[in-house]
């Protein structure tokens, strides 16, 4: 089982305990608001997401990262972070990133946080050169995270996603593994 910790937190892979709690963040309207492809909608498909979690946590040639985020201080889970691996290469791993909490977390660092053990985590460990991440344009607590990490804007793609009846624009953003060595070497010194 993975788990790393921190002053704040607690990110660690799930298990079956956590069902009610993944349930209800699953199922919240104004958390899924920006995700509505991966909200269900009863507690049999949370089960079945939640399983497919700690079944991957398994496997040998783990390509999905999802964990739980708990609070340190209390033990409540606060939500959701992981990466998917989307290109596995000589080269190495590229992976996409993503991160959803329940409101009452909201604004307070806490997923910078988060992200920020995660890209060590990805470069140090599993043969990650490159992190990319990205959302709608007006979710702005999403890009706050992104630019906080010191991710670079990799694009902007005007009218590029459909959602809540309307053509989005959606904002990209990467890290690559240079870049993130470059921002921990001036954190070193």
């Amino acid at each position: 089982m993975i788990q790393f910790d921190s002053q704040r937190l607690i990110i660690r892979d799930y298990s079956e305990t956590d069902i009610d709690a993944f349930h209800k963040l699953f199922t919240d309207d104004e958390v899924m608001y920006w995700m509505p492809e991966v909200k269900t909608h009863s507690l049999d498909e949370s089960k079945k997401f939640l399983y497919e979690s700690i079944a991957e946590s398994q496997f040998e040639g783990r390509t999905k990262f999802f964990f739980a985020l708990v609070l340190k201080e209390t033990g409540h889970y606060m939500g959701e972070i992981g990466f998917s691996v989307t290109i596995n290469c000589e080269e190495g791993r590229v992976v996409n990133l993503g991160y959803f909490i329940f409101p009452q977390y909201w604004g307070k660092g806490y997923v910078t946080e988060a992200v920020n053990i995660l890209m060590d985590y990805a470069f140090l460990y599993l043969d990650v050169i490159k992190i990319e991440s990205g959302c709608i344009s007006s979710n702005v607590g999403s890009l706050k995270v992104m630019e906080k990490v010191g991710m670079t804007r990799e694009s902007y793609l005007v009218k590029h996603m459909y959602y809540n009846d309307v053509l989005n624009d959606r904002v990209d953003y990467r890290m690559l593994k240079e870049e993130w060595l470059a921002i921990r070497t001036k954190e070193d010194i």
